[in-house]
Order: structure tokens, then sequence, then C-alpha cells
């Protein structure tokens, strides 16, 4: 079953003729991502955002960043003040004033100053109530 000489030419005309087709259809395609792998993607970016910044906050490595580049909330900064008020020996505000605004601007300070069992009049609520009209 030898097969004759064109035949074989016939065949391998066939086959550089389909292998330039295919040639050609490569060329052609365009390498496409689909929709799903997309938003995967965008999936994967967040969560990795989202643990980036809860491992900054949790380790506190966030506050030393915004120490650094001195974005420092304001509440901070005022009790900063009040504190360095009441380490001056010329001023008036005393150790009494800075416990009193630390406990108007921060509740839970409030909440644990009343739970320690040091605080002067223990019968304040820590949340305001409702006055009767």
């Amino acid at each position: 079953m030898v097969k004759s000489a064109e035949s074989i030419r016939a065949d391998a005309y066939s086959i550089l003729d389909h292998s330039q087709r295919i040639a050609i259809s490569v060329t052609a395609t365009k390498d496409t991502t689909p929709a799903w792998m997309t938003l995967v993607e965008w999936l994967a970016i967040a969560a990795f955002s989202i643990c980036a910044a809860w491992i900054l906050t949790a380790s506190g490595a966030l506050g030393a960043v915004r120490a650094a580049v001195g974005w420092l909330p304001k509440r901070k900064v005022m009790d900063a003040n009040l504190a360095r008020q009441v380490l001056d020996s010329g001023s008036e505000t005393g150790i009494r004033e800075y416990i009193a605004a630390r406990r108007m601007s921060d509740a839970e300070f409030n909440a644990a100053f009343v739970a320690s069992g040091k605080s002067v009049d223990t019968a304040t609520p820590t949340v305001p109530l409702l006055q009767p009209r």
C-alpha cells in the first residue's frame, strides 16, 4: 500500500494550506480575559487592601505613619495641650480639670474611669439621661 507521488504531494499541499490558514487565524485572535476572572482580580485586590489596612491599624503602624506625617486628630491635640498645661507649674489648670475634660471628650475613658471605682461621683451615669419636661 504505497501511495503514489501525486497523492503524497496532494497531502503535503493540503497540510501546507491548513498550516497557513492556522497561522493567519492565530494572528487574528484577540486575547480576552473572562468577566469572572476580572471580578476575581478586583475582589482579591479589595481583600488584600482590607487586610493590609487592618494589619496596619492593629499593629499601631498606621498611628505611627499618621504621627510622622503630622496628621493628628484634633481631639488628641487638644488633650495633649491640656495635659501640657497641667504639667506647667505656672498654669492654674489642675489634674481635676484634665480628668473632667478627658471624661467629657472620651466616652470609653469615662466608662473605664467609672468602672475603676475611683470616680468622685459614681452616681453619675456614663450615658446622659433625657430630662423630663
